[in-house]
């Protein structure tokens, strides 16, 4: 993050580290597994080498894609991650030297298509700043709850709500 990537730039940057998931790589042994029952049924007279190879190639592109995804799932999370936890620890901060006073959370999503049931629920929800939101799913890390993302691809953030200004200060 130091360096200013891009998601698509990080997605590419991790993908060499990475593997499939337990889930993407039983599914694309499913999908190896149908192509051969699919030739084998379609080309009765072709080889089973020959079924086997196209269908390990036609898993492999498969696997590629799902490479990518997981990939850029990652950078998108750990950007969110990183993101709203740079703002929080920014505004703590503030807090503590005095510029800043009491403070709420407010979840904020994209607004777009694409927000999921989990986000569109907490849209607008405000708590204090040491409170959690309430939602459901796997954790992902130690305090989830305090803030974005909720889950993977999450593009959510926090807005900060001043509510009271901080002593001294009118």
């Amino acid at each position: 993050m130091r360096e200013s990537h891009t998601v698509d730039e990080l997605a590419r940057l991790i993908r060499p580290c990475i593997g499939l998931t337990e889930g993407d790589a039983r599914a694309n042994a499913r999908y190896y597994d149908n192509i051969v029952a699919t030739m084998r049924k379609e080309h009765p007279r072709m080889k089973i080498e020959s079924i086997r190879r196209k269908a390990l190639d036609a898993s492999q592109k498969y696997a590629e894609k799902q490479h990518r995804a997981r990939a850029f799932t990652i950078a998108q999370t750990e950007s969110a991650f990183a993101y709203n936890r740079g703002a929080d620890e920014g505004i703590r901060q503030a807090q503590g030297e005095g510029y800043l006073g009491t403070m709420v959370k407010r979840w904020s999503t994209s607004g777009d298509d694409s927000v999921c049931d989990i986000c569109n629920a907490l849209e607008g929800t405000e708590v204090d700043m040491d409170s959690d939101f309430d939602f459901k799913g796997k954790v992902l890390f130690a305090g989830q709850h305090m803030l974005p993302p909720a889950h993977p691809r999450c593009a959510c953030a926090i807005e900060y709500i001043e509510v009271a200004a901080p002593r001294g200060r009118k």
